[in-house]
């Protein structure tokens, strides 16, 4: 993570873990760093940027681990909140309106951007690695899934 020359690249958030380290890098945030036990989110910013639509997931998630329910179904059902915020909390930001109302939800569904995919990846204690991608159509529709198993020692 260290030697990736990220001004090579156009912005990217890369998460890179191995059986012992996870570790978080942004070409706009400064250096890479190792990320302890917790919960982290990112958007289209940087990691943990306080944004509603963050804050309601982290909080989604961890009600998640607090009633034991975490599993591939639930984290893709989290990852699928098309919930937008109310009107009158949209800041645009220059924005047009529809636009920046599109954006306050986790999961964006717009003609020309938006969420194209989601990812899951979880390892239990054994090292054994789920990770399930779905993707989507500019409609939000599901266009495919691919399931990939595999240990970590």
């Amino acid at each position: 993570v260290s030697s990736l020359d990220g001004h090579r690249y156009a912005g990217f958030n890369l998460v890179v873990g191995d059986a012992e380290t996870l570790a978080y890098r942004c070409n706009r945030d400064g250096p890479p760093r190792e990320l302890v036990p917790g919960i982290y989110a990112v958007a289209n910013a940087t990691l943990d940027t306080p944004w509603p639509k963050v804050e309601r997931t982290k909080q989604a998630l961890q009600a998640l681990l607090d009633a034991g329910r975490v599993n591939e179904t639930e984290l893709l059902r989290l990852l699928n909140d098309r919930e937008r915020a109310r009107a009158s909390e949209v800041r645009t930001g220059g924005l047009p309106f529809d636009k920046a109302h599109a954006l306050t939800a986790p999961f964006v569904v717009m003609p020309d951007y938006g969420t194209r995919s989601s990812t899951v990846l979880t390892r239990d204690r054994d090292g054994d690695v789920r990770f399930t991608e779905k993707r989507f159509d500019n409609a939000g529709r599901s266009t495919g899934q691919s399931d990939f198993r595999f240990t970590v020692s």
